[in-house]
């Protein structure tokens, strides 16, 4: 009998021991994942912020460079003088929810505005215009198949008075 209670209580010592090392294990386990998840979820936010703000950094600049670059072409037709046309051609990029000619020929006052939705909210980038600038269609509000994401080709004419900016129907003018 004594023999017995031996190797019980041997037989306890390692299970107790098997015991403890595998809780251990779990515990150090544990551990390690939750330190990794302290260093992961700050890392992915500011991983996430990072591509908002470049997101955002990238569309600006693409807008810029549309409006812009119209506001001059617009410039050279004008002095060029009447009849002079040219069709140009740009890239957009999503988000832009709206594009008008703003005009107000009282106070001599034109702009292309672009409104784009962005992460933060909308915002209206305007690029005004020292010329009369036009366009034909009600209240200087382009369609939304003008300014959709993709190349867009425009035709800028002095048409006397203004300068008239329309968008290409269905892409036939870059063939011209």
């Amino acid at each position: 009998m004594n023999n017995r209670k031996q190797k019980l209580n041997f037989m306890k010592k390692v299970f107790f021991i098997k015991l403890t090392k595998r809780s251990q294990i779990a515990l150090e386990f544990l551990l390690v994942m939750s330190i990794t998840m302290v260093m992961l979820f700050p890392t992915m936010s500011l991983f996430s912020n990072f591509v908002t703000e470049s997101t955002k950094e990238v569309i600006n600049v693409q807008i810029d460079y549309v409006g812009k670059s119209m506001i001059d072409t617009a410039q050279q037709m004008y002095y060029y003088g009447n009849s002079s046309m040219t069709i140009v051609e740009y890239k957009f990029p999503q988000r832009i929810k709206e594009m008008r000619i703003n005009s107000n020929p009282k106070t001599n006052y034109y702009e292309i505005a672009f409104t784009i939705e962005l992460p933060g909210g909308e915002i209206t980038k305007a690029y005004p215009s020292p010329i009369p600038i036009t366009n034909l269609y009600p209240e200087g509000l382009f369609p939304n198949e003008s300014f959709t994401a993709g190349i867009k080709h425009f035709r800028i004419e002095n048409i006397g008075p203004a300068i008239n900016i329309i968008t290409s129907p269905a892409g036939k003018w870059n063939e011209e």
